[in-house]
């Protein structure tokens, strides 16, 4: 201390005890500061430069920039997560302390959610990423970064809100398909994509749907998918009982809506039948838009003009059309027929067979054999009969051979005949 003239006294030793606090105090700042942006650069360094991009084909290697919500990433043993998101496939251990600060590995399972920037340590994932650049966890620590150049600048970050989606299952009706997204808190702008586009869809089919809130305090999105399905539609089947002509008879097919495209089978084969017969008919709309079946039955059979005589040969079209072996068959009057006779000797077992080539594959004729004593009597059996198809040797596709058996007994004559009718 120094004489102070009369001025009082001076304390140099006071004035450098203050100013050694004060540079001890800015030292101290200044190693918080440069501590706290060490960690921070190390923080954001654990974001991996690429990602692995898995497409509906392939698989191929994007920048992390280029990570959109809704990708599919594909992380394998040891890699780094790049960016928030829902385990799709797999099962692994993630280490997630150097964010969540628990130190040992977190085992994850499909539909557990996981951190970009964390490790991947045993096991192979498929993410679907919901977060991704600047919306990820890891991403926004950055907006806490205390500015080098002034100690008293800081960023105040957006505040995270969620995002809701509704409407997700529809069904076409030709109009667009837009979902509804609902944000907490609530009324905040949203941006949707459908499959990258910003237009709803029309057409039936799935679709990956992003919502982003689009506000200047908070952010947040999220990802789901839209499945449009067919509308429903009416099949008719008509025309299904046609008369045999020789050629491919085809049902008529209407629809409800009208006009849609569909796929008929007869039997199960796609080709119209021709020949007379029964046949399992099934129609099915074949539209991207439209779905709906229907089953009927077709029939095929008969002819136009049964007592009709084309060949002008004395014998009904019926009777050749129906039988094989008509040339050697003679007729009773108006109905086509075959008639036999035969005397008995008297005794009680007397058996007369009557023998034809029947057609079989036509649903739409009927054969009755008929017994009389009498020729010309109106009063015919139509009972006592028994038939034996056991020999089928040399028999036409769609016939088969028929013995008619008759026990006449103790008459002396009787006569059989076979009545054909068509429906």
């Amino acid at each position: 201390m120094y004489p102070n003239h009369g001025h009082g006294d001076l304390f140099f030793d006071t004035s450098a005890a203050i100013t050694t606090l004060v540079l001890a105090g800015q030292w101290i700042e200044q190693r918080s500061e440069n501590k706290l942006s060490s960690a921070l650069k190390n923080l954001l360094s654990l974001t991996p430069p690429t990602a692995r991009l898995l497409s509906a084909d392939s698989e191929k290697i994007i920048p992390w920039s280029e990570i959109q919500p809704g990708n599919h990433l594909l992380v394998l043993p040891g890699e780094t997560i790049p960016a928030d998101g829902k385990i799709l496939e797999g099962h692994a251990s993630v280490e997630e302390s150097i964010l969540t600060g628990e130190p040992l590995p977190v085992e994850k399972f499909v539909g557990d959610s996981v951190l970009g920037g964390t490790l991947v340590s045993g096991g192979r994932l498929l993410i679907l990423a919901e977060k991704a650049g600047n919306d990820s966890l890891v991403s926004q620590s950055r907006y806490i970064t205390i500015a080098q150049s002034s100690p008293y600048t800081f960023t105040v970050a957006k505040a995270s809100a969620t995002v809701t989606f509704s409407n997700l299952t529809q069904t076409y009706n030709g109009s667009a398909r837009p979902v509804a997204a609902s944000t907490t808190p609530s009324g905040l702008s949203t941006s949707i994509t459908y499959d990258g586009s910003s237009s709803a869809p029309t057409n039936t089919g799935s679709y990956t749907v992003v919502a982003t809130v689009n506000d200047a305090n908070y952010q947040g999105s999220a990802s789901n998918i839209l499945t449009v399905a067919k509308a429903p539609a009416t099949v008719v089947i008509g025309n299904t009982n046609q008369t045999y002509n020789g050629l491919a008879r085809s049902v008529t097919v209407t629809t409800s809506p009208s006009n849609l495209a569909s796929t008929v089978t007869y039997n199960g084969l796609s080709l119209a039948p021709a020949d007379p017969g029964l046949y399992a008919v099934a129609a099915a709309i074949n539209e991207i838009n439209y779905q709906g079946s229907t089953s009927a039955s077709l029939t095929i059979g008969g002819i136009s003009n049964p007592t009709g005589d084309t060949n002008n040969n004395g014998q009904p079209d019926l009777l050749e059309y129906a039988i094989a072996d008509s040339s050697a068959i003679t007729t009773n009057g108006s109905t086509a027929g075959l008639v036999t006779a035969q005397s008995s000797g008297g005794n009680t077992n007397n058996l007369i067979t009557m023998t034809a080539l029947v057609r079989t594959n036509d649903p739409k004729l009927t054969y009755t054999p008929q017994a009389s004593v009498d020729l010309f009597s109106s009063n015919w059996l139509t009972t006592g009969f028994t038939t034996n198809t056991s020999n089928q040797t040399n028999v036409p596709t769609g016939f088969q051979r028929r013995e008619y058996q008759f026990n006449a007994g103790t008459n002396s004559r009787a006569f059989l005949k076979l009545t054909i009718q068509q429906q």
